[in-house]
């Protein structure tokens, strides 16, 4: 399975920036790609939450 199918395949669970940062790391590139891959993830639970809490609320 390409690497980008896991983030269509993850109902937003997975962002692109955070399989740019899988790539890197499967490209030999260990400490850059997990801290992109950290800092992606962060971020996309933050806007999960944002967007959670919109639908919530009806905002």
């Amino acid at each position: 399975m390409p690497f980008r199918a896991i983030a269509k395949m993850t109902n937003g669970m997975v962002s692109a920036e955070m399989v740019d940062g899988i790539v890197r790391i499967v490209n030999g590139h260990f400490f850059s790609g997990a801290g992109a891959t950290v800092r992606a993830w962060v971020r996309n639970s933050r806007a999960n939450r944002r967007t959670a809490r919109e639908l919530r609320d009806g905002v």
